[in-house]
């Protein structure tokens, strides 16, 4: 192999390739480029000297890519790997089995925390639809099922508040807007009162 002072052969260039911070060596007739200097039969035949970069090429991804495969393989079983329990940490998971089935205490800060406003966004246009009579069924069962929560939880019922709010859009000609219905309520119920949650 010659060296990269020596003179090149006709029609071989010496190039940079900008992405590579390196220089490598192109025939312009056959297309062939490598990274290293022409050889005397690199010269006498450039287009095998192109197949062969190529399979070179070709040669090295795939020796890449198992490389990357072995380390993914790697990295899976490691992580796969169950570590053998102790006793201390067998305790220590028994411990806190019993502690999550025993109910949790309520700080005061989380029963400042259950208030609730409940947004319904609403409009009765249409005879078939029967909006009207779905909103009476729908309300009370709310406050039923918003009431059972407050009485099976520790909060008492000053603590545990609600609010329902239903926000009805007007006939006016334009499509159903439950987003800025849901905007509209969520404004309203912060005029009456912060509100912790809003559904």
């Amino acid at each position: 192999m010659s060296s990269t002072d020596d003179p090149l052969p006709p029609k071989w260039q010496k190039l940079y390739s900008n992405s590579q911070k390196r220089s490598y060596w192109y025939h312009a007739e056959s297309k062939a480029s490598q990274w290293h200097p022409p050889s005397a039969q690199d010269a006498a035949d450039p287009h095998l000297a192109r197949a062969n970069a190529l399979e070179k090429a070709k040669l090295e991804q795939q020796q890449q890519r198992q490389q990357q495969q072995q380390q993914r393989q790697q990295q899976q079983s490691t992580t796969t790997k169950k570590r053998p329990r102790d006793e201390g940490s067998s305790s220590s998971s028994s411990s806190s089995s019993s502690s999550s089935s025993q109910k949790p205490k309520i700080t005061p800060q989380a029963k400042v925390a259950a208030k609730v406003a409940v947004i319904v966004p609403f409009r009765d246009l249409h005879i078939e639809q029967n909006r009207k009579s779905h909103l009476k069924r729908f309300a009370p069962h709310l406050v039923t099922f918003l009431s059972s929560k407050s009485s099976s939880s520790s909060l008492s019922s000053d603590q545990y508040k609600y609010k329902l709010f239903i926000i009805e859009q007007s006939n006016d000609s334009r499509k159903f807007n439950r987003g800025k219905l849901l905007n509209v309520g969520y404004v309203e119920a912060k005029k009456q009162g912060e509100r912790r949650g809003a559904l």
